[in-house]
């Protein structure tokens, strides 16, 4: 098997075992599934014997927040393997590859959203914050929604810096926050494979300062308005976004809401009307990795009274690079990373590549990985620096790929 780009010539079969893969209930056909070029998201990669695709994926490359500074985060999406390569450990061997080419594009961590959560934790991913999916009717939003001194108007994709900021003020404090390109907006915020989107903004004195992204879908009697996107710079901005969504009460039964619980829209339950009359319904989101440990965790910062070292094991089944015991070094905010010589050194600190993923971007504090994950001090006088080093922040991915 080789890893390796797909040539254009073989676009065709790539595109064939992706649509067998996420849309198997379709009849095949010999129509061309080669989508428009310049919509497409991610380099496509595959496992190949001589000329046949064994398996496939998609590489992106974003810029996230991740504790409040930028980094390079890769994307994996697009994973499929065709039916009569399944079970033999193809997808395995697709993934090791493609985390080698982040590891050698100096990625630090990859984030994916996951057709099924076992399947990617048994490769070391982890969970990456929780996404909430809020669903009420419209007039329950009477008590927040706000209609002052401002102006609603729909954007045009060549509004897209105007809401971009509106997007990172709203994420500020929030870990995996994408700084979204233009390309991004274009054909993933105000387009979704190749349908328009409903996008209204709110400004004020000539300044964005929230919008919705939305569609609406089903009969004259059963209408539900999903929102797919939502920002606001503040409280006072969000509830002119409830504003517009109350005015649908004459239109559709329900409104589907995201948000994360710790965000305003988690507030939701003690803000509308009749709150019997809302639902939410938890999941757990996307998926964060690893990608290299040493260059994860000196891309990160770190509290400036922070100063500790100590020697961490980190298991990882899928990756032999990670498989192994680190000297770190924190102080001043920045931490030292180098690979142990000495297989049979001593441990301060044990974990899987999962549990420190979760760790280097905020999920959960460090007493809810020794609780909830498998994280394992055996220096009792290192908890307390941990604790510190890594402190909870808020985490979301909110982008699907």
């Amino acid at each position: 098997m080789e890893y390796r780009p797909v040539p254009e010539s073989r676009l065709q079969a790539f595109e064939n075992v992706a649509h067998y893969a996420f849309s198997p209930e379709e009849q095949p056909d010999e129509s061309d599934r080669v989508a428009d070029p310049s919509k497409q998201f991610g380099e496509p990669r595959a496992l190949f014997e001589v000329d046949e695709l064994t398996a496939i994926c998609r590489l992106l490359e974003f810029e996230a927040r991740c504790r409040g500074e930028w980094l390079s985060l890769g994307g994996l999406r697009a994973v499929a393997t065709p039916p009569e390569y399944r079970r033999d450990g193809r997808a395995a061997t697709l993934l090791r590859q493609s985390l080698g080419e982040f590891v050698e594009r100096d990625i630090p961590l990859v984030a994916l959203w996951p057709f099924d959560h076992d399947f990617y934790a048994s490769a070391g991913w982890a969970s990456a914050g929780k996404h909430a999916t809020y669903r009420f009717p419209p007039d329950a939003l009477e008590p927040v929604a706000a209609n002052e001194t401002g102006r609603l108007f729909r954007p045009s994709p060549d509004d897209w810096e105007r809401l971009r900021r509106v997007n990172q003020a709203d994420g500020e404090e929030t870990s995996l926050t994408l700084r979204r390109t233009e390309h991004w907006w274009r054909h993933r915020v105000f387009e979704q494979s190749g349908t328009s989107r409903h996008v209204y903004a709110w400004e004020r004195d000539g300044t964005v300062e929230s919008y919705v992204v939305y569609t609406v879908a089903g009969g004259e009697d059963d209408r539900t308005l999903t929102v797919h996107d939502v920002a606001a710079v503040d409280d006072r901005a969000f509830r002119h976004v409830c504003w517009l969504l109350f005015t649908h009460d004459s239109q559709v039964e329900s409104v589907e809401l995201p948000g994360d619980p710790s965000h305003a829209p988690g507030e939701l339950l003690d803000r509308v009307a009749a709150p019997e009359t809302v639902t939410c319904e938890l999941d757990h989101g996307a998926m964060v990795r690893v990608a290299d440990v040493p260059t994860a965790l000196e891309a990160i910062p770190y509290p400036d009274d922070v100063a500790t070292e100590f020697v961490l094991d980190v298991e990882d089944g899928l990756v032999d690079w990670n498989d192994a015991t680190f000297h770190v070094a924190i102080e001043d905010g920045d931490a030292r990373c180098r690979r142990g010589e000495n297989a049979n050194e001593s441990a301060h600190v044990s974990v899987s590549v999962g549990t420190l993923s979760q760790l280097v971007v905020g999920y959960g504090t460090v007493e809810r990985a020794q609780r909830a994950g498998d994280l394992v001090i055996h220096d009792d006088e290192l908890v307390e620096a941990l604790d510190r080093a890594f402190p909870p922040r808020p985490v979301e991915l909110s982008e699907f790929f």
